[in-house]
């Protein structure tokens, strides 16, 4: 396989990216003999892949880690975008909503999130260049493909965030405490932009600085906080409510 290309075999994400980002895929490569490649979704993601003119490659046998796979993508790498041009892009946009991630590190969250932001309709992702996980064949697969049509920004998130808020957005911080309010509480904000910290470390005090409204999501049991990715997709999703409630019939 090339330096550099990802191998992707999750086929939520090889039909994701056949589906909107066909030319992104330099190569799909089938095991000949397996089960699944003589029918069913793998069969049809191959047909698929033809018509959209994928080139295709029968192997004997194909293995991810030690897992057998029917089908293997080599994909061009997802390139971060520019900061500067995506804030300029959605300054003018009314109810724009971007994520501000302030330095994950677990793949599966990372991917999760960004499924639920490209399902919702975010405009775009902001991470840190440094101290946080990296764009993998692994966030391929947990965000189902959703990064290849994503827009994603690396840059310094603290003036992400000043730029941003000179754009016309508001801060809303994911963060525990009595000035934090219940999702559902938080006003209906023309433009916003949600911070989700962290795994165990939260928000950074920076962006909490730079916040204007906090958010908390309410607990009934006696766990006491959520995963990063589902508070992140129960936040998302309030926000996605109160803009659809906004839009005219």
């Amino acid at each position: 396989m090339p330096s550099d290309v990802l191998a992707i075999t999750s086929q939520s994400a090889i039909a994701h990216l056949l589906a909107h980002r066909p030319k992104s895929i330099r190569r799909l490569r089938a095991a000949l003999g397996d089960e699944e490649s003589g029918g069913g979704r793998a069969e049809q993601l191959l047909s698929h892949a033809q018509g959209v003119g994928v080139c295709i490659e029968r192997v004997a046998e194909l293995f991810d880690g030690d897992r057998r796979v029917s089908l293997e993508a080599w994909v061009t790498p997802v390139l971060a975008a520019s900061a500067s041009e995506l804030i300029e892009k959605l300054k003018d946009k009314p109810r724009a909503t971007v994520l501000l991630l302030d330095h994950l590190q677990d793949p599966q969250n990372f991917g999760a999130i960004c499924r639920t932001a490209e399902g919702l309709g975010v405009d775009g992702v902001f991470m840190p260049r440094e101290r946080s996980v990296p764009i993998t064949a692994g966030v391929f697969a947990a965000s189902a493909g959703a990064v290849a049509t994503l827009p994603i920004a690396d840059g310094n998130l603290g003036e992400c965030a000043r730029r941003l808020k000179d754009a016309g957005f508001w801060i809303v911080t994911a963060s525990v405490g009595e000035k934090a309010e219940a999702p559902w509480k938080m006003p209906d904000f023309d433009k916003v932009a949600i911070v989700l910290g962290a795994e165990w470390k939260g928000v950074s005090a920076l962006l909490e600085k730079l916040a204007d409204w906090r958010v908390e999501i309410p607990l009934a049991g006696k766990i006491e906080s959520l995963n990063v990715s589902v508070a992140g997709a129960l936040i998302l999703y309030e926000r996605f409510r109160a803009t659809a409630q906004s839009e005219p019939n």
